[in-house]
């Protein structure tokens, strides 16, 4: 009998993850404008000791980190991912009326359904997800957090990048245009000039408090986004645990492809890091070191 309740309530756990996860999937297709860009779950059928939130970039979306998510998954944990307001939505300027604090309202979200997944959760991202996943990490109790998983955080923008996205702003102008290049909803985004200086905002009011969670950090020199002096400043700083992988200049890694695996079509083409597996096997041994 007590065996049958056991099962029971493992399986009943499991419907209340799904079923949670499915009214969130729903509600995505209503705005997101192509199927490919939809939030996934990857889950073992039952809650684990360590579960992932995986959180994208701007511009990008769960579809371009399938190879993430499946070597998270490979390694026995639960994997969870969220499609950031503004991003691939069948209105494609909604990214002028969104801001930042609505990001991190839907990376809370996220959080909430990999609590469900497992009993601690690793905090993933790529450029803008790797910023709003040390967000998540400082506002969450450290018996929750286990490690963080940070792949180009967007902690600055690069300063050129920044201006153009002020003059874009106040010229009316999207990147689009610079980049002879119209969005539509499959392939190309619309590059909202009020991006970077959203990021950097978020960036702003995020690194105002120390980070006690232990942090793998991944991000190359050939990188024309985010100020990677900026970075390796940050990064020594750190008091944290912590465990880096920096590429070099003439790596031809840069900050689009960093994050992209064999399972993934680069979101500016078809470029992957040629390193993907080094970078994610670091990670992992670094979350196994932790006991996760």
């Amino acid at each position: 009998m007590l065996k049958l309740i056991i099962t029971f309530t493992f399986l009943f756990a499991g419907f209340v993850q799904a079923s949670r996860f499915e009214d969130y999937l729903q509600e995505k297709r209503v705005t997101v404008s192509d199927e490919r860009h939809l939030p996934y779950l990857l889950t073992h059928g039952h809650k684990t000791p360590v579960s992932v939130l995986l959180v994208h970039g701007i511009y990008s979306s769960p579809h371009y980190f399938r190879s993430m998510a499946q070597a998270y998954f490979n390694s026995g944990y639960n994997v969870v991912t969220v499609i950031l307001p503004g991003h691939w939505e069948k209105d494609f300027k909604s990214m002028d009326t969104t801001n930042n604090y609505l990001w991190s309202k839907e990376v809370d979200r996220g959080y909430e359904m990999a609590k469900e997944l497992g009993d601690k959760i690793i905090l993933s991202g790529h450029s803008l997800g790797g910023l709003l996943s040390i967000e998540q990490a400082l506002k969450r109790p450290p018996s929750e957090v286990g490690a963080l998983v940070v792949i180009s955080p967007s902690l600055k923008v690069w300063g050129p990048v920044l201006l153009a996205c002020k003059a874009g702003r106040g010229l009316g102008l999207s990147g689009n245009v610079f980049m002879n290049s119209r969005p539509n909803g499959t392939t190309i985004p619309y590059f909202a000039p009020s991006a970077g200086p959203m990021i950097q905002g978020l960036a702003d009011r995020v690194l105002t408090k120390p980070i006690k969670t232990p942090i793998f950090m991944a991000w190359t020199h050939n990188d024309n986004v985010v100020d990677v002096t900026f970075l390796s400043r940050f990064y020594k700083r750190l008091t944290a645990p912590k465990k880096s992988l920096v590429y070099g200049l003439f790596s031809g890694i840069s900050h689009g492809d960093i994050s992209q695996g064999p399972l993934d079509r680069a979101t500016y083409g078809n470029i992957t890091n040629h390193d993907f597996d080094r970078m994610m096997g670091d990670a992992l041994a670094f979350t196994h070191e932790l006991g996760l």
